[in-house]
């Protein structure tokens, strides 16, 4: 038969390098969280409320956005997904990226090239 083996002992204990990598795995998590919040703080920073108000007042240019954010990407991924004919995992993955595209990175371009953060 089998020889007898101390299971609960032996699986309470993790291995050395599963420890190792999820504390690095947490460590980064973090990191990234606090860069992300302190960017987005930042480019919020560069918004004048004024113009803002500018913007609710003719809102084509955000109706615009909204449109292509939520009906035109979603639906382009979706197509392609159908089109590619991918299998589940692939064809989610594609609809999460058409659904967020861009994401911090655009914004973060956007003040590089000195764009204009209040959508005018």
């Amino acid at each position: 038969g089998p020889a007898p083996t101390l299971g609960r002992t032996q699986a309470a204990v993790p291995a050395p390098e599963a420890f190792g990598d999820r504390s690095l795995s947490q460590g980064l998590s973090v990191l990234v969280g606090l860069a992300l919040c302190v960017t987005m703080l930042g480019l919020g920073c560069a918004v004048e409320l004024g113009q803002l108000g500018q913007q609710l007042r003719r809102p084509v240019g955000l109706l615009l956005a909204l449109l292509g954010q939520f009906v035109a990407m979603p639906l382009l991924a979706f197509l392609l997904a159908l089109i590619f004919a991918l299998d589940e995992v692939a064809a989610v993955a594609v609809l999460l990226c058409g659904c967020c595209p861009g994401g911090n990175l655009s914004n973060l371009m956007s003040v590089l090239v000195d764009g204009d953060m209040n959508l005018r």
